[in-house]
């Protein structure tokens, strides 16, 4: 197990300078002049110069981009563009409310996948069966951004039982999280389904239904456990899409996490902001693959015995 820790914590290292390289062209790429942006329409040519030499932003690329490179080995991400505030701590204020509406979207969704999938491969082809197989598809079709709308125009604005935005108690995190969970409910629907499907089909089971167990006890006890390892598998990888999905559900809802924070620094061509944010998220993402990896050691005996 600790080689397997050591090795994800070793590949780390040029996944994150690989990330860093592609953003940080990808933001030269983009038009418009940061210091321009900061002082305005009205700034003169002086000014703006002066700024872009105060920004270290007429250095020669390479020497930009290893300036913030280095920053990161300190966590010292560099000094937002557009506020002058530290980056990280930028980052680390905006970072809990994503978690938060992460975790509420990640509850939503095996809240709804996990059982709808046990049922389905338990009662394969019947209506249950098909209705949640055509739900899943629907759900999982359905963009973020849309179905955050038709949320917000039902339950806040006609019905008024929900907040149309903003960020408080638990009712603001109910449509974001019901926006935001929507398509991994439907991924982890499938995948249950389908691992659910496979398993049930060892010999295994057919033994434990010979001995005379109980159904709910040849389902959950056996069968369940052994088809975890796809959907912990899936669960793990539907962080990053949570997050992903998370600028544009923020952005809606007015949710004040990193998501909205990185819309905001993209528009007001903050390069150290970006930078920062996409490979803190990128990281984090990591962490979560690497925590899925330990997960499976446990879930499975035969996983562990081989990592030794």
């Amino acid at each position: 197990m600790l080689k397997l820790i050591l090795k994800r914590i070793v590949m780390l290292v040029p996944v994150l300078i690989g990330v860093s390289v592609i953003v940080f062209v990808l933001m030269q790429l983009t038009p418009g002049d940061p210091a321009q942006i900061m002082l305005g329409p009205q700034a003169s040519e002086q000014d703006v110069a002066n700024m872009r030499e105060q920004l270290g932003l007429n250095d020669p690329l390479y020497i930009q981009y290893f300036r913030f490179l280095a920053g990161i080995l300190t966590f010292d991400m560099g000094t937002s563009i557009k506020d002058g505030q530290s980056v990280f701590a930028s980052i680390m204020n905006h970072f809990p409310p994503t978690v938060e509406l992460t975790i509420a979207a990640m509850f939503v969704a095996l809240l709804i996948g996990i059982p709808a999938g046990i049922v389905s491969s338990t009662r394969q082809y019947s209506f249950f069966d098909n209705t949640a197989t055509l739900a899943s598809l629907v759900g999982f079709s359905i963009p973020n951004f849309w179905l955050g709308i038709m949320l917000i125009l039902v339950f806040a604005v006609q019905l008024g039982w929900l907040p149309v935005s903003g960020y408080g108690g638990g009712e603001y995190l109910v449509l974001p999280a019901i926006t935001l969970g929507t398509q991994t409910a439907a991924v982890v629907t499938r995948m249950t389904r389908s691992s659910m499907l496979e398993v049930m089909r060892q010999d295994y089971i057919r033994s434990a239904r010979a001995k005379g167990l109980a159904e709910r006890t040849v389902i959950f006890r056996h069968a369940f456990r052994n088809a975890l390892i796809p959907v912990v598998t899936v669960v793990g990888l539907q962080v990053g899409t949570l997050l992903e999905g998370a600028i544009l559900t923020e952005s809606i809802f007015s949710w004040p996490g990193i998501g909205r924070f990185m819309i905001d620094a993209i528009r007001a061509k903050d390069f150290p902001t970006v930078q920062g944010s996409v490979i803190f998220v990128t990281f984090v993402i990591v962490v979560v693959n690497l925590l899925v990896d330990i997960m499976y050691a446990y879930i499975d005996p035969r996983i562990k015995s081989q990592l030794k």
